[in-house]
């Protein structure tokens, strides 16, 4: 693959794929597709946990207006 990078580099060519030989083809779209859902899943832990942190700071500003009315 390197080598017909190098050879045809400029050009509009498209690369015949065989079986043989020692060089690897890596496929990252797969891995894309993956790394865009866990990115999804932790946005939406994300926005879980800060509903979570306001509820709770609701809950505290509370507890300190009471404190201070006292």
């Amino acid at each position: 693959m390197v080598e017909w990078a190098q050879t045809y580099r400029g050009k509009r060519q498209t690369p015949w794929l065989a079986t043989e030989g020692g060089t690897k083809l890596l496929l990252v779209e797969n891995k894309l597709g993956l790394l865009k859902a866990e990115r999804s899943q932790l946005e939406s832990e994300l926005s879980q946990i800060r509903q979570q942190l306001d509820q709770a700071q609701k809950s505290n500003d509370v507890v300190v207006e009471a404190d201070v009315r006292q």
